[in-house]
């Protein structure tokens, strides 16, 4: 009897121990696994695990989990559901009712009406030379869009990372996400916390350069 109670013990312990290892690693859940290359292989769900910060699969946020984002790899998004615009959706005269009216692109249900905007899109192949499919609920993204894109993943960046800026011009269609630009020497923030409160950290006018500023934002 005493063997049994502590064979039993140890059987306990060892339970414990286990459920702390699988709890300090980050982005681990019940029944994951880690692979021979240190990556986390998921067991019973549909997606893999985001990583550490939190962030959407394919990206990575800056240092001190911060962003903006970084494009460590292409992944497909889920597939968005097509607007259909009413005479009751629209405030003003507009200028479409569902996808089809807006060649090369989709319509936008806006507060002032439907109108034209970025084409809508579930991967990279949907969209033009030079964009790159950016998935709902990332930072500054309302809805799947083509975006403009520099550069698809950290891969196209020369050894620098491929980050999600914000800025754009047209807040009022994808969010303020303006596109996907590489890290260069000259740049003078990486994250939001190198900025001043209400500023953040984007890609100059010119796309050249990762700077402080405020989302610029023109609607219809």
């Amino acid at each position: 009897m005493k063997r049994s109670r502590v064979s039993m013990t140890r059987g306990v312990l060892l339970f414990l121990l286990l459920i702390v290892a699988v709890a300090g690693c980050p982005g681990m859940g019940l029944g994951d696994t880690v692979t021979d290359d240190g990556g986390v292989a998921d067991a019973g769900q549909s997606d893999l695990d985001g990583g550490p910060c939190g962030e959407p699969l394919g990206y990575a946020a800056g240092p001190e989990c911060r962003e903006p984002l970084s494009r460590v790899t292409s992944v497909a998004c889920a597939a968005g559901v097509e607007v259909v615009c009413t005479s009751a959706d629209n405030v003003g005269p507009g200028e479409c009712t569902v996808d089809a009216d807006c060649p090369g692109g989709s319509c936008i249900d806006s507060p002032d009406g439907c109108f034209c905007g970025a084409r809508t899109c579930t991967n990279d192949s949907d969209c033009s030379p030079g964009s790159a499919c950016a998935c709902a609920g990332l930072p500054g993204v309302q809805r799947n869009a083509c975006i403009e894109a520099k550069c698809l993943t950290n891969a196209d960046c020369d050894g620098r990372e491929c980050i999600l800026s914000g800025g754009s011009e047209d807040c009022c269609d994808t969010g303020d996400a303006r596109g996907l630009f590489c890290a260069s020497v000259d740049d003078e923030c990486r994250t939001n916390a190198d900025c001043a409160n209400g500023e953040g950290c984007q890609v100059s006018v010119d796309g050249t350069r990762f700077q402080c500023g405020r989302p610029r934002c023109l609607c219809d």
